[in-house]
Parts: structure tokens; sequence; C-alpha cells
């Protein structure tokens, strides 16, 4: 990862966990982006300095949506204007256009999904924490994507206004798995039990204020009968398709002989279902080869290897100039 933070910043594969043994919780609930989807936390906490630290981390991926967003539309001063202090003092504009502008045609596949979040370093003293943001960018149905890990800098404080800032980046082209993104996890497990009858456990996933939640379980039921209908036949994921910084789209897909049917759920980035829509039928002529559904590996979401292999992407990019210091993470946990 290019690195212009001007310090040393060491990770390893196991420092990658969140650990607040510090913080002395007896209980602290803690669903990450490979659980509840996108990277944002959703927190039961006794403490409240955990919540804190999780609302940083959501305005650090935010941030670092934003910087990708900016990069899709080359609007290179925007996403210049978005890095640490310290990185704008190695870099210019133009050093942002040449790291990224061979990668447009890549982010300009899809919109982007955050996807991971990982605590690097944390400076109480100096009111200080550095994230790795990562975030995805791909056709909905394919089988790779663009991913690209930022570091983000929080620099803030009591009755400070807070910062933050993108101080290093890496680009890699990904083998992508639908079937253990986040939200189609969150998505198969609601739509699974469903089909085996266990609304109240369903129930649980619903967002409360949204209306597919209703007044009542009873009320619950009736609104998902259709789901009901389709019985325990596997569904494949057969296209992930992000909305914006708070929701995306999770397409299933019901094998019945020469047909299909296709149930599309929206997942917010809270790792809540928002409601869903179909079962919609979908005939031979519709059925492309390359969207036909994916199953998670042995069964059960998030069970089987999430990516392939990693690779540089555009080995003849122009080089950025990094600072003295280290590569700052070497290792990627989703």
């Amino acid at each position: 990862m290019e690195d212009f933070s001007g310090g040393e910043q060491g990770s390893s594969t196991f420092n990658k966990v969140l650990k607040f043994s510090a913080i002395g919780c007896a209980v602290i609930v803690l669903i990450g982006a490979v659980l509840a989807g996108f990277g944002a936390f959703k927190a039961v906490s006794c403490c409240g300095e955990f919540q804190e630290l999780a609302l940083v981390a959501e305005g650090a991926q935010e941030h670092a949506y934003g910087f990708v967003v900016d990069l899709r539309e080359q609007d290179y001063e925007s996403a210049y204007a978005a890095l640490d202090a310290s990185a704008k003092q190695e870099l210019e504009v133009e050093d942002v256009r040449r790291a990224f502008e061979p990668h447009t045609e890549d982010l300009q596949k899809g919109m982007p999904t955050p996807l991971g979040v990982t605590l690097l370093s944390r400076n109480d003293d100096q009111s200080e924490v550095v994230w790795e943001m990562t975030t995805r960018v791909a056709e909905p149905s394919a089988s790779h994507a663009l991913q690209i890990s930022l570091e983000v800098a929080y620099h803030g404080g009591e009755g400070a206004e807070p910062v933050y800032g993108v101080s290093a980046w890496e680009v890699t082209r990904v083998t992508r798995s639908l079937a253990d993104e986040p939200a189609a996890m969150l998505a198969q497990r609601f739509h699974r039990d469903v089909a085996n009858g266990r609304v109240e456990q369903a129930r649980r996933y619903v967002a409360a204020e949204s209306e597919l939640y209703g007044t009542s379980l009873e009320e619950f039921g009736e609104r998902v009968a259709a789901l009901q209908g389709l019985g325990v036949t596997p569904a494949g994921v057969v296209a992930v398709t992000p909305q914006d910084f708070s929701s995306a789209e999770v397409t299933l897909r019901v094998p019945r002989g020469e047909v299909a049917l296709d149930v599309v759920y929206e997942v917010s980035n809270t790792g809540d279902i928002l409601g869903f829509e179909g079962p919609v039928e979908r005939d031979a002529g519709e059925l492309k080869p390359d969207l036909a559904p994916v199953p998670p590996e042995g069964g059960v979401p998030g069970d089987g290897t999430s990516d392939g292999d990693a690779e540089p992407a555009g080995e003849d990019a122009p080089e950025v100039p990094a600072a003295d210091s280290e590569q700052s993470a070497e290792d990627r946990t989703e």
C-alpha cells in the first residue's frame, strides 16, 4: 500500500481483528463488515467509548466511499481534497490522476460497495484513529472486482471538528464470490429462515422501522407468505447491486425446471432487511449462462472462501511516490 502518513503504522493478520479488551466492558456485540454488511457497525455496548469509536469508523467509511465516488467520476481535485494533510504534502492533484486514471473503466462498471473495516492504530493522546477501509467496484453479476483498500485517518477530540483524510491506498483485482458478500449472506439467511418456517427468527433480521416488519408477528408472516410458497429449494445469488452508501439489492434465484423465480432483497448497510420484491418468474430466454444460480459453498453462506488470490491492478500504471515509512497493511481482512 502506498503510504503518505509519514509514520509507522505496522500491522499483522492478528492485529487486524478489532480488539477492545482495554475498554473494560463486560459485553460488546460487534457485527462488522463480514456479518452485518458493508463495514458499518451495529453495536450494543455498556461502554460509550466503544460506541463513539464505532461512529468514527462509520464516518471514516463514508469518507472512503466519497473518495471512490470522486475517482469514479474522474473528479481528481475533489479526491485530492479528501486526502490527509500528510498525503497532500507528498502529492499533487496530477499524482492522484496518474494513480487512478488507468482504472477508470473498472471504476465505472458499478457503484462502490463498502466491504471491510479494519482498525490499524489508535492514539488517544492525539485523538487520532487510523482505519483501513476496503471498497469494491464491479458489475452486479461479475466474478471479478476492482478492490481499493484505503487508509483513512481521523483527527478529532472533545469539542474539535472531526477531520477525515485518506493517507494511503492499494488497488488490486480480486476474484469475487457473490454468495459470500455481506449483503448476500444476510439475504440468504433471511430467505432460508422464511422458507423453513422460522418466521420469528427471520423477522429479527428486518429493520423495525420498515413496512415489512409490520406491527405484529402475524402481520409479518402474511407479508412473507409469498416467500414461504417457494419451499426449501436452495436459492442462488445472481447479483449484488449497491444502491448508494446506505443499501444494496441482492437478487436470489430459485430454480423451477426450465424456468426460475427471482427475489430481490434490499439490505441496509447496518445489516437489516429493508424489503423485497418478487418472486418474479424468469423464462429460459432470460436465463443467461453467466447468471446461473450460484449456491453458497458447503450449503452455508460464509463458510466458503470469499476471494481468490488478489493481483495488482494495472501493472503498467504510473507509480505514485511513497514516503519512507513501510507498507502499513500487508494482509486484508474483510
